[in-house]
């Protein structure tokens, strides 16, 4: 077989220390269409480059077992790690970067600011790292480099790259596809761009697959490579929408492609038993504007978990559909038990009436370590503008039975809902301080109107004024706003000081394979005082 001239990139963003879904999605869309294929996650490879420049010891630390398991060295090592993105980030301000960010202090939804500072060491922290990989990353036969995106922080590394491979080789054909999980898809980034704003794009990047599916991959490098259709076509921005007809299916060949992560002593699989959301009625949501729901027959998903069960190399199986219902994770259980199949994983879930105890209990015994609910506010009023469809009262009582069963609970809540009152944004908090004991991660996230949502479309019915973009802001992925009436006490300090009471309630893992990995070590007791001590 002739060396893969195709080579599929995961973008530099530290919120994954394993391989993203959306790499595995296009790694089968490929593998099934007879398409041999090389793998590079430049997200773990750009933080191995930091860590080797700044501390080697911080990676020897995650990636042997006995460090790793002791929570005094992790700490430390944490700390080491925090230290580290610190340094880095005093010499890029005022860009911020994290373990799990980058910001920039441009509106990246402009190109023109994304392409006039993307080469600029004072506030980009990935040109050293490109530098120091360019050359083997050309040396090879490739020929079309399809790049993942799936978060907007990625804009800048995305067209850093993509420029810095077009200069040393403008042959190479790069295509931008992704993602499968986010409230930003492509479809909202690429689809309203300008003709005179494609031009520019397109001197950087050939085409972008729009849509969650993927399968045009296979369809667009083999038009580029054998029948040399777009060949030399760089004045114009292709795009082509995926139709959305497959879900991956995994296998032995694909497994053995991804790469493996050097900052966990095991690895976690992330995958796929559905698209989009089977509720997809949230008001402030864009999920349901960019995929339609599907999701795999039970059978497809025990295919999947036996081949990862036979295969031996990863330690957790991490489903990131955006919601598992409990009758389709009961199904799950069920032939998990049946088969006798042995593994651990978890998935992210509604509050629904359908949750038991009983059910807990055989989640529990089937591998299920931990459920991600997004409670987002325990007031009623504001549930129902948010149109979320969950009872508090029912999330409480989920919460607390699930713990009782040994499953640890991850909860996200929204902080500053336009339509939320002082005392309702209280109430909210005091709720989630109250549960705080049951939990073992709770996210207080801040309202971003995203575009393509019913709040965005009809602003005035909650409580806000949109304010209109640039003209050169293309990236439309979310909206600038204000809300009309405000509550003054909003702004009192008594929610930050909640806020910071709830984050000092829990003593955060870096990441959650991390906390994932722990508690599949220890369970759930030993960890919870880890996380509340």
């Amino acid at each position: 077989m002739d060396d893969p001239k195709i080579m599929l990139i995961n973008l530099p963003l530290w919120y994954y220390q394993s391989v993203p879904v959306d790499l595995i999605y296009a790694a089968y869309q490929l593998d099934i269409n007879g398409i041999d294929y090389l793998v590079r996650d430049l997200n773990l490879e750009a933080l191995e480059f930091l860590c080797d420049q700044y501390d080697k010891d911080i990676i020897t630390t995650l990636n042997t077992q006995d460090t790793f398991y002791n929570i005094t060295k992790l700490k430390e090592c944490y700390k080491k790690l925090s230290f580290m993105f610190h340094n880095i980030y005093l010499n890029i301000v005022p860009n911020r970067l994290g373990i799990n960010l980058f910001e920039s202090e441009i509106d990246i939804r402009s190109i023109e600011d994304i392409i006039g500072k993307m080469n600029r060491k004072d506030v980009n922290p990935y040109i050293a790292f490109f530098e120091q990989i360019l050359p083997g990353l050309l040396k090879s036969n490739i020929r079309f480099i399809a790049i993942s995106l799936y978060h907007p922080d990625q804009l800048i590394p995305l067209f850093t790259l993509a420029d810095w491979i077009k200069k040393q080789n403008p042959d190479i054909y790069i295509h931008v596809f992704g993602n499968l999980e986010d409230q930003v898809n492509t479809k909202l980034l690429f689809s309203h761009i300008p003709e005179e704003t494609s031009i520019k794009i397109g001197e950087h990047i050939d085409s972008a697959g729009i849509g969650e599916s993927h399968e045009n991959i296979a369809d667009l490098y083999n038009k580029v490579i054998k029948e040399k259709e777009y060949t030399g076509k760089r004045s114009s921005f292709y795009i082509e929408e995926g139709h959305g007809t497959d879900i991956f299916k995994l296998n032995r060949n694909i497994l053995s492609k991804m790469p493996h992560s050097r900052f966990m002593p095991e690895d976690i699989l992330n995958t796929l038993s559905s698209q989009g959301c089977y509720w997809g009625k949230c008001s402030y949501c864009s999920i349901r504007k960019h995929s339609q729901y599907k999701k795999k027959i039970t059978e497809r998903v025990l295919e999947d978990l036996r081949e990862v069960a036979a295969n031996g190399d990863y330690s957790i199986v991490r489903f990131r559909d955006c919601c598992i219902s409990p009758g389709d994770l009961s199904k799950i259980a069920d032939r998990l038990l049946a088969e006798k199949i042995k593994i651990s994983w978890c998935c992210r879930a509604r509050f629904e009436k359908g949750f038991s105890c009983e059910l807990f209990r055989k989640l529990k015994l089937s591998g299920c370590m931990m459920l991600s609910f997004g409670i987002e506010s325990f007031d009623k009023d504001t549930l129902l503008s948010m149109n979320k469809g969950i009872d508090p009262t029912v999330a409480k009582r989920i919460i607390k039975s699930c713990q009782e069963a040994g499953i640890a609970v991850k909860l996200t809540a929204i902080v500053g809902y336009p339509t939320e009152t002082f005392k309702q944004a209280e109430y909210n908090l005091d709720m989630l301080i109250e549960v705080t004991p049951y939990c073992v991660d709770i996210k207080c996230n801040p309202f971003i109107l995203f575009d393509n949502t019913e709040m965005s479309s009809q602003p005035e019915k909650f409580n806000i004024i949109k304010k209109k973009y640039k003209n050169n802001q293309v990236f439309r992925y979310y909206c600038n706003y204000e809300i009309k009436e405000k509550d003054d006490q909003i702004k009192s300090g008594v929610l930050e000081k909640k806020i910071n009471q709830i984050n000092q309630g829990i003593s955060a893992f870096l990441s959650e394979e991390h906390l994932l990995l722990y508690l599949k070590k220890y369970g759930l007791k030993q960890c919870m005082e880890y996380i509340h001590n």
